[in-house]
């Protein structure tokens, strides 16, 4: 725990001055996990899109399938008698 002293000498034109250290804008240690963390994140997101491309692929040509189908002659009859007994 400071004491006193060390704490309002530390205090200087009324702003005190925390020792709190930034990174070095040179990068430092920290720069290189983030570029790993950066490629790892890709190369995984490209697999799980390549893998899944199939299915949501099928998933949308099909709703758009269901989306844009006419009935036929024989489906409107049958709605329109299941409409009736309503």
């Amino acid at each position: 725990m400071p004491t006193t002293s060390t704490i309002t000498s530390r205090v200087r034109n009324g702003v005190p001055r925390i020792g709190v250290r930034l990174p070095s804008p040179s990068g430092g240690p920290r720069v290189r996990p983030f570029l790993i963390g950066t490629a790892v994140g890709g190369v995984t997101g490209a697999v799980a899109g390549t893998l899944l491309s199939q299915s949501t692929r099928r998933l949308l040509v099909g709703l758009i399938h269901l989306v844009t189908r006419r009935l036929t002659d024989d489906e409107r009859d049958e709605l329109r008698f299941e409409l009736l007994l309503q």
